[in-house]
């Protein structure tokens, strides 16, 4: 054999064996016990999570379609299947219904599409419409409600997250002032903000919630200007997820146009929808309130007690600032502490 022929033969033996290692590794994947990892088939992306009884790695079929979709549609037992990345989703329903918002209400949807977690990003401007709505409340999806709906909504994945039942702070339960939807409280409070800031006394940096019901009115804690504090109320939450993130940043006193962002009007937007806009345009995936400055006046008997707070809020596609900008019932506004934006 000449030096050229024997040059061409190891180049082709070398290319061959490429070749089938490539077809071979198009054709299953395996995923080591208590790891996850995204795999891409057929062009469905899932992130499947070995947390096998077995304490075995995983064997993940991908030579067909079928059994691809197999795999993910009934996995075996202690694998867990989510989606992968995250998704945007505008006018979600469930069950015919629009969906109520809530942040319970969407961190339940995204789950149920295989999501980690989720946060509403705006709702319809009517505050009392003739939408039905359905919301997820004391363990179950409850129709029948009338009103505002969620239009646009954010699932996404983590790299890590638990679930906490009935979280407790000073032995008290954590309050949701969500309950009744856009009810003007004593202390203009926010859930995301009470359970971001309860996961990070369990090691995990943000937190959305679950679920949450009605409980005679009692001593709870819920976080509202940077500190926690105890409050009379008739809702708690008792399902918090709580997760860690790639990557996050704080930032305080956050503002657009020379005006901090608004937590909410009660009526066209919420401060989530000002939260997920502002972090994108800082360069973040997306982001949640951690605190919000208390009200100056009991807002409890009515918008005429509220003191206003001159605000920016994102709504129909674009930032409202004051003058211009200043929502229905702009007297009922709070403005955010602190904002964490983060990536996925």
């Amino acid at each position: 054999m000449t030096s050229r022929a024997w040059i061409v033969g190891v180049v082709l033996a070398t290319v061959f064996a490429i070749g089938i290692a490539a077809v071979f590794a198009s054709d299953s994947s395996t995923v080591a016990i208590g790891q996850n990892t995204n795999i891409t088939a057929f062009s469905t992306c899932k992130k499947v999570t070995n947390n096998s009884p077995t304490g075995l790695s995983v064997y993940v079929p991908t030579v067909s379609s079928a059994e691809w979709s197999s795999f993910y549609g009934s996995p075996p037992p202690g694998v867990l299947i989510d989606n992968c990345g995250s998704s945007t989703v505008t006018n979600p329903t469930r069950n015919g219904l629009y969906l109520h918002p809530s942040p319970v209400t969407a961190a339940r949807y995204c789950m149920e599409q295989g999501f980690d977690a989720g946060v509403r990003l705006a709702f319809d401007g009517v505050f009392s419409g003739s939408q039905s709505t359905t919301r997820y409340i004391n363990g179950s999806w409850s129709a029948g409600a009338t009103g505002p709906y969620i239009t646009n909504l954010y699932c996404f994945n983590t790299t890590s997250k638990t679930d906490v039942a009935n979280p407790t702070n000073s032995s008290k339960p954590v309050y949701s002032d969500e309950f009744y939807a856009f009810q003007v409280v004593a202390l203009n409070t926010n859930v995301p903000m009470s359970a971001s800031r309860y996961c990070e006394s369990v090691g995990y940096p943000l937190g959305v919630v679950i679920d949450e019901q009605s409980v005679p009115s009692t001593a709870m804690r819920t976080y509202v200007g940077d500190a926690w504090a105890n409050i009379t109320a008739t809702s708690k939450i008792t399902s918090v997820r709580c997760f860690s993130v790639s990557g996050y940043t704080d930032i305080v006193n956050p503002s657009k146009g020379g005006y901090r962002l608004c937590r909410t009007d009660g009526v066209s937007d919420n401060f989530e929808f000002s939260a997920h806009q502002y972090c994108t345009e800082q360069g973040y995936s997306t982001g949640l309130p951690i605190s919000t400055d208390p009200a100056t006046a009991p807002c409890s008997g009515g918008s005429s007690q509220c003191t206003p707070h001159w605000c920016s809020y994102y709504g129909s596609g674009s930032w409202h600032t004051p003058p211009n900008g200043i929502p229905p019932n702009g007297n009922r506004m709070t403005q955010t502490d602190v904002l964490r934006c983060f990536n996925i």
